[in-house]
């Protein structure tokens, strides 16, 4: 019996996106230090480091429940 389920990731901050290193956006050329309030949320421009996962319904439930954060 297949109990895969697909889950998706809630988080938008800028910390899980590909362009972000060092506190620093690298969509722009040169790259940009972001501010703490755009850090938090993100932008249209992100793009995720993990865009989508496949888990049990256990861990489903549990990044649900933890938005995708268990430290």
């Amino acid at each position: 019996m297949n109990t895969l389920k697909r889950c998706v990731s809630k988080t938008t901050s800028c910390s899980g996106c590909l362009l972000y290193r060092e506190s620093k956006c690298y969509w722009f050329q040169p790259a940009k230090v972001i501010p703490q309030e755009v850090m938090k949320k993100g932008c249209k421009l992100r793009e995720p480091k993990i865009k989508e996962i496949y888990e049990n319904e256990t861990i489903a439930y549990l990044i649900d429940k933890f938005d995708g954060e268990f430290i």
